[in-house]
């Protein structure tokens, strides 16, 4: 078996997830058009699942990759120009 760690994959989702959550909200400036901020406190369960496999990394990398959804160009160049309506379809 392969003697190098790597991340879970449900490590690998958050923190992608996060990532394009934070460019998101980047973009949209949201940050800078908010006057008071609000805060929402939300409780929610997680499972945490190890998967052990013995292929590359980079293997296992893609295939996760390619089943994640493609990001649309111009709904973050219309979210980055404030296009409040194309954003909420």
């Amino acid at each position: 078996m392969n003697d190098r760690k790597f991340p879970p994959v449900a490590a690998i989702a958050a923190f992608l997830t996060t990532a394009v959550l934070s460019m998101t909200m980047l973009a949209a400036k949201t940050a800078a058009t908010r006057a008071e901020p609000t805060v929402t406190r939300r409780t929610f369960q997680v499972e945490r699942i190890k998967i052990e496999t013995t292929k590359n990394f980079a293997d296992v990398e893609a295939a996760f990759e390619a089943g994640l959804p493609k990001l649309d160009p111009a709904m973050v160049k219309a979210m980055a120009a404030g296009d409040e309506q194309r954003r909420k379809r």
